[in-house]
């Protein structure tokens, strides 16, 4: 079981995840309704808990707490205001596109963050030996 800031850590890891997958999976209906008349783009909106989040946990040091209060983050689906209505295109699949390949960068960036975590932690588990 982990505890302390190896658990905030872990919790925090996790939370990303479940936002880069939700980011790949708006960005993936952005691009199949690309051609869809009047289709509004989303997009997933967590910047803005997460900077509240930030500023709240600034003078908190009890790593259950701190644990709860990330477990309670849920990302939002929203229209995203940006995007371009030119004619009949309400989506720009350039744009799209950059973003799913950077989103899935940054997802695969977690997961082996996560495995490098796990590896360390069987290594201190069996006293350094593999």
């Amino acid at each position: 079981m982990l505890g302390g800031t190896e658990k905030i850590t872990m919790d925090l890891v996790q939370l990303a995840l479940n936002v880069s997958s939700l980011k790949q999976q708006v960005i993936s209906n952005n691009i199949a309704n690309s051609n869809t008349v009047g289709f509004k783009p989303l997009k997933v909106d967590f910047e803005k808990q997460l900077q509240s989040l930030s500023k709240t946990l600034s003078n908190r040091t009890d790593s259950d707490s701190v644990s709860s209060m990330i477990k309670t983050l849920q990302p939002e689906i929203v229209i995203d205001q940006d995007f371009d209505q030119l004619g009949d295109k309400s989506v720009r699949l350039d744009q799209e596109m950059a973003d799913m390949t950077e989103n899935s960068v940054h997802y695969q960036a977690l997961i082996e963050s996560v495995t490098k975590k796990m590896a360390l932690l069987r290594l201190a588990i069996n006293g350094g030996q593999r």
